[in-house]
């Protein structure tokens, strides 16, 4: 119980900082382009896969603070870089097939699932 409440806690810092992260730079760079998203995946994914090393390995912490960094924090900062990691994390395994599977199938199917959510949406009004 009290390691879903770090979760929740952490998922609260994560998507507060994802919201300051991803408006301030949009803010700076203007435009089109969702440059602040991107700048939240990448240091989410750059994040994830530094504390993932420390953190179970030479910085070996409680399994209730890895949840809250790992799961929490960086989940509500981005749930990509989770998707990310698990997919590299395939290819150190030599899953490379399930890795290119997971890409492949997390981005296809990902578009269709939100192009048919907006037409769903759409013809209901």
């Amino acid at each position: 119980m009290i390691k879903l409440l770090f979760i929740g806690i952490g998922g609260g810092v994560g998507s507060i900082l994802r919201f300051l992260i991803a408006e301030g730079v949009q803010k700076l760079t203007g435009g089109i382009f969702p440059w602040g998203i991107l700048v939240v995946n990448l240091v989410g994914c750059f994040a994830i896969g530094f504390l993932a090393s420390l953190l179970t390995g030479p910085w070996l912490i409680d399994e209730k603070y890895q949840a809250l960094i790992m799961v929490g924090i960086l989940g509500g900062l981005t749930t990509f870089s989770t998707y990310a990691f698990q997919t590299v994390d395939l290819t150190r395994g030599d899953d490379f097939f399930f890795a290119l599977g997971n890409f492949l199938l997390s981005n296809l199917l990902g578009f269709i699932a939100v192009w048919l959510g907006l037409r769903l949406a759409q013809e209901m009004y």
